[in-house]
C-alpha cells in the first residue's frame, strides 16, 4: 500500500499515462510526458509515483503531489520558425 496523501493528489490530479506534467526541482524544471504510474512497492520502492521521461532523457520519478499537469499547448516548447 502506497501514501495515503500521494494516492489522493494522484486521484484529485487526474494525473494519467500520456499527460504533460512538469514539477519544479533544484531551482529549475523538469517535464515530460507521463509514461507509467508506478502503484506498488515491485514497481518503485514507494509508490505511487509517475514516471516520465524529463527534457535531457533522463526516466524520472516523483510524488503526484509535487506535479502540476500542463496543457497540450504548453507541451511544446516554442514555435518552430519559418
Amino acid at each position: 500500500m502506497g501514501n495515503p496523501k500521494e494516492e489522493k493528489a494522484l486521484e484529485d490530479k487526474g494525473i494519467k499515462p500520456g499527460d504533460f506534467v512538469s514539477t519544479k526541482y533544484r531551482g529549475g524544471t523538469r517535464e515530460g510526458v507521463v509514461e507509467r504510474i508506478a502503484k506498488t512497492p515491485e514497481e518503485h520502492p514507494h509508490p505511487p509515483k509517475v514516471i516520465f521521461t524529463n527534457q535531457r532523457g533522463k526516466e524520472v520519478a516523483h510524488n503526484p503531489s509535487t506535479l502540476e499537469k500542463k496543457a497540450a499547448a504548453e507541451e511544446q516548447d516554442e514555435e518552430p520558425d519559418e
